[in-house]
C-alpha cells in the first residue's frame, strides 16, 4: 500500500508519488493543473496562491 500525504493547498490525502513534491511538501495533481491554468482574475486565484505561500513559507523550505 502506498503511503498517503496531504496536499498543502487543498488538504486532500494523496498516495505518494501522485503529485509534485516541493521541498518535501506535496502539491496534488489536481491543484498543480489548476495552478498552471489559473489567471489572476479567477475567483479561486487567492486560494491557490495562499496554498503555494504555505509551501514556500514553511519551515525548511
Amino acid at each position: 500500500m502506498a503511503k498517503a500525504i496531504s496536499c498543502m493547498v487543498c488538504g486532500n490525502s494523496v498516495p505518494v508519488p501522485r503529485g509534485l513534491l516541493i521541498h518535501g511538501f506535496l502539491l496534488c495533481r489536481a491543484c498543480e493543473d489548476r495552478i498552471k491554468n489559473i489567471s489572476p482574475g479567477d475567483p479561486d486565484y487567492g486560494f491557490y496562491m495562499n496554498g503555494l505561500k504555505k509551501i514556500w513559507c514553511s519551515r525548511g523550505a
